[in-house]
């Protein structure tokens, strides 16, 4: 991997992190919409369930200000230093409301302006125009769901071997 391409792909990964947060801490689930493929919503309950079982200590079914913090903390240290400031300085430019965690718009703000980064434009930019057109942003928004889904792939089997040596 060339070292310019880390940060926006550091980034990118981190993205993935942030939702599951979000549906954490939701008081209510949104109703799905009748387009959403039912394994992305079995993921994400999924996912919601294990942030639950994992840090919701006093067991009201939500995560607390506390519980949260303990959340953030071990994802932090599973991210490491470079991926946590990351993290950090993507929170810092793109959440608006201030509520710790990218929203739709925010996120979707935060990838428009990584896809007009130099290194995103010189990696993805095949016709060589300076910008990225649909075909081309396909492949990039391509590159960045494969690369969560390793990164995802990755801590399952790190989470499958620690739990089988146990």
């Amino acid at each position: 991997m060339k070292p310019s391409f880390l940060l926006p792909a550091g980034f990118a990964a981190t993205l993935f992190l942030i939702p599951a947060l979000r549906a954490a801490d939701s008081t209510t689930t949104p109703p799905a919409s009748s387009d959403t493929a039912a394994a992305p919503a079995d993921n994400k309950a999924a996912r919601q369930a294990e942030l639950l079982k994992r840090y919701d200590k006093n067991g009201d079914g939500k995560l607390d200000d506390a519980e949260k913090a303990a959340a953030k903390a071990d994802a932090q240290k599973h991210m490491g230093a470079r991926k946590a400031k990351i993290h950090e300085r993507a929170l810092e430019l793109y959440d608006k409301n201030g509520d710790g965690v990218l929203d739709d718009n925010e996120r979707a703000e935060a990838i428009a302006d990584l896809k007009n980064r130099p290194a995103v434009i010189k990696r993805f930019d095949k016709d060589g125009d300076g910008k990225l057109n649909a075909e081309e942003q396909a492949a990039f928004e391509k590159a960045v769901r494969d690369r969560i889904a390793a990164h995802r792939a990755k801590e399952n089997a790190a989470k499958a071997a620690s739990e089988a040596a146990k």
